[in-house]
């Protein structure tokens, strides 16, 4: 378990970094943590056996978050003049902190894990506040 929170914390810490996006704030039930996984998981369907099998699976979640990165990074710059690309990552900032906070509560974390995921939780605030500045500035125009 304490594994799969890492992976969890460090997937979400990359794609943080890559992307410079930022903050997002709300609770998160066991249901709704378990339909945003499946959410999740049913989009890396096609590639679940390169995702589960040991020798590929690094390879694998590498690329993934390099793709996640990349359209985040696209969402970002859209959103500078698009209202719907704002709303869509905010949407998305949502979607991670609610994962994170969900990895944080029902997982046993370790100090450094809890320190990775109480970070990430920063950043991702952080986003979210930008964000909601952009959509703010959208509704003005």
């Amino acid at each position: 378990m304490a594994n799969l929170l890492i992976v969890l914390l460090l997937g979400l810490g990359f794609i943080l970094l890559l992307s410079n996006a930022l903050p997002v704030v709300g609770g998160l039930s066991l249901a709704g943590g378990f339909a945003l996984w499946l959410r999740r998981l049913h989009r890396l369907r096609g590639d679940e056996a390169r995702a589960r099998n040991p020798q590929t699976r690094d390879a694998y979640w590498t690329e993934q978050s390099a793709k996640w990165n990349q359209e985040r990074a696209k969402l970002w710059q859209r959103a500078q003049t698009d209202l719907r690309a704002a709303k869509e990552l905010r949407k998305r900032v949502l979607e991670d902190l609610e994962l994170n906070e969900f990895a944080k509560q029902k997982f046993d974390p370790t100090p450094k894990s809890l320190e990775m995921a109480n970070e990430v939780d920063r950043d991702l605030r952080s986003q979210l506040a930008q964000i909601d500045a952009l959509i703010g500035s959208h509704s003005q125009r």
